[in-house]
């Protein structure tokens, strides 16, 4: 039993914590929209394509000033673009980000599949 509007608050954010983690961010981003109790509190875009162009000069041997990313997804109901593309030092990578309460970039094409336009 919640013995103030803070409890249920405090409930419902655990909540929404643990069916983000469960869920994934896709997911994640479904429940915002059809639930106002869950909000996206994972990092601002800026971190998120930080985090991005660190993982993917690593895997395309290029340095980060080099890269331009390219949005391949429409941001989501938070404002988040959860696809992406980097083109760097004549090589290109396409990327999606994981769910969970620390989301990540997953390499989702090799380079080498796709190489990039001079």
């Amino acid at each position: 039993m919640f013995t103030s509007r803070a409890d249920l608050g405090a409930s419902l954010a655990r909540k929404c914590v643990v069916i983000f983690t469960r869920v994934g961010l896709f997911g994640a981003v479904a429940l915002q929209i059809n639930s106002a109790s869950c909000r996206y509190a994972g990092p601002p875009q800026s971190e998120l394509d930080s985090k991005l162009r660190k993982r993917a000069a690593f895997d395309l041997s290029c340095p980060e000033a080099d890269l331009a990313l390219t949005p391949l997804s429409e941001p989501s109901g938070v404002g988040i673009v959860t696809a992406e593309g980097v083109s760097g030092c004549g090589k290109k990578a396409s990327y999606l980000l994981s769910g969970g309460s620390s989301p990540e970039w997953i390499l989702n094409s090799d380079s080498s599949d796709a190489p990039a336009k001079k």
